[in-house]
């Protein structure tokens, strides 16, 4: 488990605290509310990542790490030799769909079955959190779950590996973009106010992340440009094999 992992538990907890105030009587009540749900969507996250391993498990890809971090986690793979692309789409999508059948059987049990009050809020928090977690992983950009399989899937028709990730690249920057425009400018242009805290701090959370990997990916900064103009031929020199019987004078 990462430390910024603690980072992503303390902004739930703060964005949920104001709605379990506004509905539950006591601050008893409340502290649990919220608690709940951020171990809910705790244990969620990680069903997202066992999800991974379990279809890679299934394909021959052996899981060798799981990591709980800001922007939920990841899981690493001992991927062997010359395994087809597809096999990536089928393991990166198996993290959404755990968070999408998470979320239906909270809404089944939302409907159905008699909770109180507090156990309703919470089952609300971790349903929607994990409708959320399921669409924004499914967006098709780096390093989202989406923009993996995006990846693997142009990999699987052209048969190049730097293209699909390139692609997948310039999808994360677009859902960067999207997520700017959702949070800062839309509230600035279209509504004339200013953006709230949170969403400030959601936008720089998600923003650098995403956006960090996809210009890494693609090669934008300065150190990657610096290393494509570099030509290793102008540093070879010609050297002559000898034998060990060879007298170094």
């Amino acid at each position: 488990v990462a430390p910024t992992s603690l980072v992503l538990g303390l902004v739930l907890a703060g964005s949920w605290y104001p709605l379990a105030s506004s509905v539950m009587r006591s601050t008893t009540q409340v502290i649990g509310v919220v608690v709940g749900a951020v171990l809910g969507v705790s244990a969620s996250i990680l069903v997202h990542e066992l999800a991974h391993g379990a279809v890679g498990t299934l394909v021959g890809r052996r899981p060798q790490r799981y990591v709980l971090n800001l922007l939920g986690g990841y899981t690493t793979f001992q991927v062997p030799s010359g395994e087809r692309p597809w096999k990536d789409v089928l393991v990166s999508l198996a993290g959404p769909a755990a968070n999408a059948l998470i979320a239906l059987v909270g809404r089944l049990v939302m409907g159905h079955a008699p909770v109180s009050d507090p156990v309703w809020v919470t089952l609300w928090a971790v349903t929607w959190m994990n409708i959320a977690l399921a669409v924004f992983n499914v967006l098709p950009g780096l390093p989202l779950d989406g923009g993996h399989a995006l990846a693997s899937l142009v990999t699987q028709v052209t048969g190049r590996r730097q293209l699909g990730l390139k692609v997948a690249a310039w999808g994360g920057l677009v859902v960067v973009a999207g997520i700017v425009w959702r949070w800062i400018l839309d509230p600035l242009v279209l509504h004339s106010r200013r953006p709230d805290t949170f969403s400030v701090l959601i936008v720089v959370m998600l923003g650098w992340t995403i956006g960090s990997v996809c210009v890494r990916t693609l090669g934008l900064g300065r150190g990657a440009r610096a290393a494509a103009r570099l030509d290793l031929r102008t540093l070879a020199r010609p050297v002559t094999t000898v034998t060990a019987a060879t007298p170094l004078d």
